[in-house]
């Protein structure tokens, strides 16, 4: 089964996507803050990642870099959601 780390802070979001994610049979697992999902990504290994912009503890941005610094987490697919309209968001490259 194909493991889905979801690191958020907004439950609502969490909720749909658990709820979407597990009726398509994968594994879910969560974070509310970045510096937690930076860790359960390196411990858990999963193979889709999908993290929000603004996250507490550490955002978005660095919690992408720290994930793609560790070896292990070379090869997972990491999709970023934000409520931003990527004026100047869409100009970092991560």
């Amino acid at each position: 089964m194909k493991k889905v780390l979801i690191i958020e802070d907004n439950e609502d979001n969490i909720y749909l996507m658990r709820k979407i994610l597990q009726k398509e049979r994968y594994d879910v697992i969560e974070a509310s803050d970045g510096a937690t999902g930076v860790e359960l990504a390196i411990n858990k290994k999963p193979n889709i990642i999908i993290l929000d912009i603004q996250l507490p503890v550490l955002d978005g941005y660095s919690a992408t870099k720290k994930i793609r610094e560790n070896e292990i987490s070379k090869e997972v697919i990491i999709i970023i959601i934000s409520s931003y309209a990527l004026g100047d968001e869409k100009k970092k490259k991560l």
